[in-house]
Order: C-alpha cells, then structure tokens, then sequence
C-alpha cells in the first residue's frame, strides 16, 4: 500500500473533512502535515511516496517565506522521483516554482465558486483523452502562462490540470479532495445530487493519479 503525505497549508480552518473524505475513499495509507505551522520534522520522520498538497487562504502572489521553503521542499521530494498532487494553492504554488505565470483571474480579484467541466487534452492513467469531469471549485487566482517546464493536461479554464515534463508533478486548480461538507460550505455546490457527482469524478481523478503516478 502506497504512503501519501497530505499537506495543509490551511490559513483559517484545517481540511480536516477533506483529509477524513481521501482516508476513508482512497487504497493508501494517508498521514497528515502542516509543515507551515509547526515544521517539517513530521515529514521527515515519514518515507512516503507521494504528496498532496491542498489548498489555503493564502494566495501565491503573497511570495511568503513559508510559500519558499515548501516548494523547496516539494522540489527537492520530486527531485528524488516522490510523486507529487498540488491542488489549488497546490498546484499553484509549484507552477509558480516552475517559473509559470499565477495571478487573480479577474481584475476585482472575485473568487470562483461552484463546479467546472473540465476536458482531457491527452490521456491521463486510464482517463482517456477527450473525458469531461466535473470538480467542485473555489479559487480567485490561477495559472495564467505555462512555462516551457509544464504541459496542459485538461482544461475548463486554461491549465486546470497540468503536469511537469520530466518530473512527477501533477497539478489541479479545482477540488477533487472535495469532502461533502466543503463541497457545500466552501465550493458552494448545491444540490446533492451535484455534490455527490463531483465527488465522485473527483475521486476517479485521484485515484489514477494514485495508480499511474
């Protein structure tokens, strides 16, 4: 059974629901982290395989010197060939680290909340491309411009989904971690059969990151 390390760059409340919802769906053994808050000694008393970084209040732009050390960290855990799912702050924080372009998507700085479609562009595990899924979603910045590094994977917006071309990282700006209560509270799905579709294709999502990277 694969080892994933679950990191929580939480600002205001901890993902708890979240980590609770990937523990409970997910063939792995998951441990939990805020290296942010109170070091990284947790992680370096674990070996696992792989990260999932999820998202945060905080926003990339902000270039906080906890955002530096994690995607140091991150960088160095990829560099010795550990697999790594940034999601939201996640994804961002390390397509910045890969020279890409991260800004608000709107110039009042709005936070998109609800679900978005996104589309394969290439295959992806057992996704083939062309699969359309729907993810719950809450975010006020994105990926604005791939560096030479990156390659879109999926889209609703530009690189909702993206991966390194030669390193283990794999990148999702929407919430396919998504427990109900933040599909309810945070994404503000409405709706339970909506919220139970988005989980599901969430999970279908991880799962073949979990399986293939």
């Amino acid at each position: 059974m694969k080892k994933i390390a679950i990191i929580d760059p939480f600002m205001v409340s901890p993902s708890i629901h979240c980590f609770n919802h990937l523990v409970t769906q997910l063939p792995a053994q998951l441990t939990y982290h805020q290296p942010h808050r109170i070091g990284y000694d947790t992680l370096r008393s674990q070996t696992p395989d792989a990260f999932i970084v999820l998202g945060s209040a905080s926003n990339v732009t902000e270039n906080e010197l906890w955002h530096r050390e994690l995607s140091e960290y991150l960088l160095n855990q990829l560099e010795h060939k550990k697999s790594v799912l940034g999601i939201c702050f996640g994804h961002q924080l390390m397509a910045r680290a890969f020279e890409a372009e991260v800004n608000f998507i709107q110039p009042d700085q709005e936070k998109l909340k609800g679900t978005r479609v996104v589309t394969f562009l290439e295959d992806f595990g057992r996704i083939p491309k062309g699969t359309e899924l729907k993810f719950a979603l809450t975010h006020q910045q994105m990926v604005k411009q791939l560096s030479p590094h990156l390659v879109e994977v999926a889209r609703g917006l530009p690189h909702d989904i993206i991966r390194h071309k030669t390193l283990p990282f794999t990148g999702i700006q929407p919430h396919p971690e998504g427990s109900a209560h933040f599909c309810q509270n945070n994404a503000l799905v409405e709706g339970e059969p909506l919220v139970q579709q988005v989980q599901k294709d969430g999970l279908f999502f991880v799962r073949e990151w979990l399986e293939t990277f």
